[in-house]
């Protein structure tokens, strides 16, 4: 008996089907397993498996820095429900987590609370929280406020055992508006808890060339540019990234990719 034309053609097709499904999924299995950079790796050591992808907010992040650790602003897609981490430095890191009850227009007295000339360098939610009478652990662990807050393209990825958070700023930008340290940051037990241990690095642009990264082809090492207009790029960036064969702006930090990293350049 001749076999059907039809019938074969509809088996050549399934095999088409079934062949580009698994090269998806080798492709997706492989981009999965890609290993972490060595200076998140180190912090990841105990974090389980990821449970998402890794991305910046679309609306930055706040973070600022203290005399013993930073604090940062994880934006909610909505804006309803932010949350403030606290992470503190010493001999043995933890981080605190709040939901963010600021509003827009909210007079906080300090007084008493923070050293009189640093009274100015906390403003919006970081104040609302740092000078409230909850947050008497908090201000002992981080101490006193050491610049004003900036905004950052901080990448968060979820782990089976806490948050990853790379990227926050060490201190405030240079005068051209440049981060030269990057801190990243595990949060055993967030975004869940309200607090517990953490896990800490500072990666600097020295070592990052070291490994073959240009920093200032990557948009997160400038600071984000936020306001009433809403985002717009870097204007610093632009101007330094002019001679980079490839650059990243802050959009490329936005789109899910399955390891964080702070240099996208090969």
């Amino acid at each position: 008996m001749k076999p059907d034309r039809t019938q074969a053609l509809w088996f050549f097709l399934l095999a088409c089907l079934l062949a580009g499904s698994t090269a998806r999924a080798r492709a997706a299995t492989d981009e999965a397993e890609q290993p972490a950079p060595p200076y998140l790796a180190d912090i990841l050591t105990d974090a389980g498996k990821s449970k998402e992808r890794c991305y910046a907010n679309k609306d930055s992040a706040g973070v600022q820095a203290f005399e013993n650790g930073w604090l940062l602003t994880q934006f909610s897609p909505d804006r309803e429900k932010d949350y403030l981490y606290a992470i503190i430095k010493g001999d043995k890191p933890h981080w605190f987590k709040v939901k963010s009850e600021y509003k827009d227009g909210m007079v906080v007295d300090c007084a008493g609370r923070v050293n009189s000339k640093n009274d100015h360098l906390l403003r919006w939610g970081f104040r609302w929280w740092y000078c409230s009478d909850k947050a008497a652990k908090v201000r002992a662990g981080l101490g006193e406020p050491e610049a004003l807050e900036t905004a950052a393209w901080v990448q968060y990825q979820r782990w089976s055992k806490g948050l990853l958070a790379a990227g926050l700023p060490a201190a405030a930008p240079d005068a051209e508006g440049r981060f030269h340290s990057l801190v990243n940051v595990f949060l055993k037990g967030a975004p869940k808890g309200s607090r517990g241990a953490a896990r800490w690095n500072v990666v600097d642009d020295n070592s990052m060339a070291a490994r073959g990264c240009r920093t200032e082809c990557n948009a997160v090492w400038f600071y984000a540019v936020t306001g009433e207009t809403g985002k717009r790029p870097n204007p610093v960036f632009e101007k330094g990234s002019a001679s980079c064969a490839v650059r990243h702006p802050y959009e490329d930090f936005m789109k899910n990719r399955s390891v964080c990293n702070l240099c996208l350049e090969p």
